[in-house]
């Protein structure tokens, strides 16, 4: 009867108590524990990563200062301990494509891409193809998972507006048969 506020206290409680924890533990490594959607933000990440370095690089900055800027859009943990690695070993004097050779989490592909890069002098530009080949990839698995979850959506608002139904016609039955 005069149950509302209460509810609404506790609805707008949770709701403030949840983002707290996400503003203070992050909500990236929960999401990175997901199974489709880890892989969407790796993919993410590589190609915010490219797609900035293509564009610095092609307006002129330091390779270093590329890696730097570049690294500041990474979000998963292991992509940044890498790149900043990289960087050092940059500074050292080596090509990227060396100093990413034994990671795990670049595939050979990209590895190969970026030091045809620095053989033909154009890294700006094999940055852009290995962002645009991330941007592909990112809409061809983004149709799949919209394609996975549209069943999923549709049976549970058919079920949300079954309950919603139920709890109207229930208080009517039961007046019927109080009579």
């Amino acid at each position: 009867r005069h149950d509302y506020p209460i509810l609404i206290v506790a609805l707008l409680s949770g709701f403030v108590m949840s983002t707290i924890i996400i503003k203070k533990k992050g909500l990236y490594p929960f999401l990175f524990k997901m199974p489709l959607v880890k892989t969407l933000l790796f993919q993410r990440d590589l190609f915010y990563f490219s797609k900035s370095a293509a564009n610095l690089l092609e307006n002129h900055v330091s390779l270093f200062e590329t890696l730097q800027l570049s690294r500041g859009l990474l979000k998963h943990a292991g992509l940044k301990k890498l790149f900043l690695t990289v960087e050092a070993q940059v500074m050292e004097g080596k090509h990227i494509s060396e100093s990413l050779k034994d990671s795990a989490l670049i595939s050979p592909t990209l590895i190969q891409m970026l030091k045809i890069g620095e053989e033909s002098a154009s890294l700006h530009q094999s940055f852009s193809n290995i962002a645009n080949m991330f941007e592909e990839n990112m809409e061809k698995k983004l149709m799949r998972l919209m394609a996975l979850l549209q069943p999923a959506l549709i049976i549970f608002l058919g079920l949300f507006v079954g309950l919603i139904i139920l709890s109207i016609l229930m208080p009517l039955t039961n007046v019927s048969l109080d009579v």
